[in-house]
């Protein structure tokens, strides 16, 4: 036993790290699949956008339309974009770095734009999983537990498209190292910044705080006092726009910006969706978890992972480092909230909380013998896990727009360019004929392969996608000239209709 735990630190120097630099190089290869505008997923749409808005200095909300001087106007445009963009879903601090580091490869292409993108996306997961592994694990468990991280449910989809959870990560792995070396005032502005670009993680931020208020020697009033203030500059690094509070000025009143806020806050770790206590949704969740890991019924994988948490648990609890509880506890709490709150089974929510539990008990590792067995259990998950992840990821990768919204002729990128050109040609011919319509804006359901002006077509009207009342297209055409969608709708004799296969167009008639 002895021989095979000396022989341990070879392999999690050698081979896990191979196999984790084996994962970053897999999946940024996999990066440059489905890579023109036209055919990103709603979620990747949001971030790019994001990144035109500023190079492209668009008022893509119609927030300047009455300042007649280009240059202020430009101004505000980029001003306001990167301090408010759309919405305050994730934190302007994600998407204004997406639009720092690869919005100069606008002067190249799209496809340049969008594959820099999720490079960087993958870059910052295998930083987040390094560092944090690297700040609080011994150096032999190192890579064993980056190749671990990697293997968790649902990762591919963080990095298929680009989300805000690999920076959450690399923050916390910062706000942790600074939480070991005890410089706790930058442990908390960094779980904190954690905190307001997903707001899921401030669970992770509340308890860290609270094991810095019980183990540091801090002035506990000075404490508060100074956590207080480091955590609204974090929120206002994350959000500067919360900078500005609802004037007025002149005859312009600004936006209540706290309540646009607040309004994130209470539907985003939810999905809008109830939170309700409800015992029979942890089935879900299991089930889910099950299939992942390739086990043939759901009653096997309880016993199975019931037996190895109970163990990992125990010498945790075991254990003499406080920190590994608190993770510990971190860990139980969004299992429990997860599990019977939430209905809808999206299992990457729990890919932070699993790398903390993974952690907590590999520190409990530190200076024993035995642990050739737990290093074998782990690896075997970590290995099922990622291969689960990369079969998955392979399939959602693989282009089959045709299966989706029924498309009849999308069978590769450059057909659904094809079609959303002719969609595109068919809208210019109806502005042409149609002087009445002059607002040169054309609402497009999100859900739809999509144009985007000075990027896809270039025109006098502008696509932006719909997110409002679809019940009928009056609501749509009377905000705009042209809807855009691929419902057949009922319509009356004022509203024109026309397709081109699965998009429907309507618009008034003179």
């Amino acid at each position: 036993m002895n021989i095979r735990s000396k022989s341990l630190p070879k392999i999690t120097n050698y081979t896990f790290k191979l196999l984790s630099f084996g994962l970053l190089v897999f999946y940024i290869f996999n990066n440059l699949k489905n890579n023109i505008y036209e055919v990103l997923f709603i979620d990747e749409r949001l971030l790019i956008d994001d990144i035109y808005n500023v190079w492209l200095i668009e008022d893509v909300y119609d927030r300047f339309s009455n300042v007649s001087n280009k240059s202020l106007k430009n101004i505000l445009i980029i001003f306001i974009e990167l301090a408010y963009g759309g919405d305050l879903r994730y934190g302007r601090l994600w998407s204004n770095f997406f639009t720092i580091v690869a919005g100069p490869a606008i002067f190249l292409s799209d496809t340049v734009v969008i594959i820099f993108s999720r490079i960087l996306n993958s870059l910052l997961f295998f930083s987040g999983a390094y560092y944090l592994s690297k700040n609080l694990v011994e150096k032999k468990f190192l890579w064993l537990s980056v190749f671990t991280i990697y293997s968790f449910s649902q990762v591919e989809i963080l990095h298929r498209v680009p989300k805000p959870e690999p920076m959450v990560m690399l923050f916390i792995a910062v706000g942790m190292k600074y939480l070991i070396s005890k410089k706790y005032y930058h442990s908390i502005f960094f779980m904190a910044m954690a905190s307001f670009l997903k707001i899921n993680a401030i669970v992770i931020f509340f308890f860290i705080w609270v094991y810095i208020f019980l183990n540091s020697n801090l002035n506990k009033v000075q404490l508060i006092f100074k956590s207080t203030l480091i955590t609204l500059g974090g929120l206002f690094v994350v959000n500067p726009i919360l900078l500005i509070p609802p004037l007025k000025i002149g005859s312009y009143n600004l936006p209540n910006f706290y309540k646009i806020y607040l309004n994130w806050l209470t539907t985003q770790g939810s999905n809008a969706d109830e939170i309700a206590f409800n015992f029979s949704y942890a089935k879900g969740w299991i089930e889910k978890f099950s299939n992942f890991y390739y086990f043939p019924n759901t009653y096997f994988f309880i016993i199975v992972i019931g037996i190895i948490f109970g163990l990992a648990f125990r010498e945790i609890i075991k254990s003499s480092d406080s920190l590994s509880k608190y993770l510990l506890i971190i860990f139980c709490f969004y299992i429990f909230f997860y599990f019977f709150f939430l209905e809808r089974v999206w299992t990457r929510y729990l890919h932070l909380p699993l790398a903390l539990f993974l952690i907590a008990f590999l520190r409990t590792l530190y200076k024993k013998n035995k642990t050739f067995i737990p290093v074998v259990l782990i690896s075997i998950f970590g290995l099922i896990g990622n291969i689960s992840n990369m079969e998955r990821y392979l399939s959602d990768t693989t282009f089959f727009m045709n299966e989706r919204l029924d498309y009849v002729s999308v069978e590769t990128q450059k057909d659904a360019e094809v079609l959303v050109a002719r969609v595109v040609d068919k809208i210019k011919l109806i502005y042409e004929e149609n002087e009445h319509l002059n607002k040169n804006k054309v609402y497009w359901h999100p859900d739809l392969i999509t144009p985007r002006n000075r990027v896809t077509y270039s025109d006098n009207f502008y696509v932006r996608e719909y997110w409002g009342n679809k019940d009928k297209v009056d609501f749509a055409i009377e905000e705009g000239d042209i809807f855009v969608t691929y419902t057949n709708y009922e319509t009356s004799e004022l509203i024109m209709k026309t397709n081109i296969e699965n998009f429907y167009i309507y618009y008034y008639k003179k």
